[in-house]
């Protein structure tokens, strides 16, 4: 059972994890009285309220959990989680009561792990990262920071999915695998060995694209 600090919990941001928190945060052994809520409009709200929304919460009085769902590879859900972490905000982690973990499997700061999902041995999740529910991760995982796994996700022991990963849902990692950063993998493969960073393949496609933009350009001529 999780230990609640002594802080008051601000749950901010939009859509379904947002959603399925408000209604469902007693679950995670908050009392509704100690949980204040802001819901964004939409997520272009979030460039541009993050400020004066973070400026009316007292990192001494408040911790936050920033609640938004895969938009942009996660960089909407990291825009409002880094504005918060500058301001010296502590951030939660949700971890459903349901979730069985083994032993030194950890997780950090800002991570959502949905009901009924199976965490094997030794498993790390990196900060602000979200486990939908009823996916499985076999042992010795590592999920990297800003990562997005869908609900029934199944990931091979030893695998590593990289920072601003996007598995769709019912999505299977098979045992050993590697993601690079920026993957979107919306077909459920099974899906083995390496994928580049920037690959992109969602529903419907029959053949995978490539992100190019300036992270994977600088990239690239480092690497020439």
């Amino acid at each position: 059972m999780q230990i609640k600090p002594k802080l008051d919990l601000c749950l901010l941001g939009c859509g379904e994890v947002f959603e399925t928190l408000q209604n469902e945060i007693s679950a995670y052994g908050w009392d509704a009285a100690h949980v204040q809520l802001h819901r964004f409009a939409s997520v272009d709200d979030i460039a541009a309220q993050a400020d004066s929304i973070l400026s009316k919460y007292d990192p001494k009085a408040h911790t936050l959990f920033i609640a938004v769902d895969a938009n942009a590879m996660n960089y909407a859900r990291l825009e409002l989680y880094g504005k918060a972490r500058l301001r010296g905000f502590r951030m939660h982690a949700l971890v459903h009561p349901s979730v069985i973990s083994g032993a030194d499997t950890k997780w950090a700061d800002n991570v959502w792990i949905g009901p009924g999902t199976l965490l094997a041995t030794k498993c790390h999740i990196e900060s602000n990262s979200f486990i939908g529910q009823g996916s499985r991760l076999d042992s010795h995982v590592h999920v990297g920071a800003h990562v997005w796994v869908g609900a029934g996700a199944r990931i091979g022991a030893h695998s590593r999915i990289s920072n601003h990963c996007v598995l769709g849902s019912d999505v299977i990692i098979k045992t050993g695998a590697e993601l690079g950063s920026h993957v979107l993998l919306d077909q459920i493969g099974p899906w083995e060995g390496s994928l580049p960073a920037g690959t992109l393949l969602e529903s419907g496609w029959s053949h995978p694209a490539q992100m190019i933009g300036p992270g994977y350009t600088f990239q690239r001529q480092q690497s020439a």
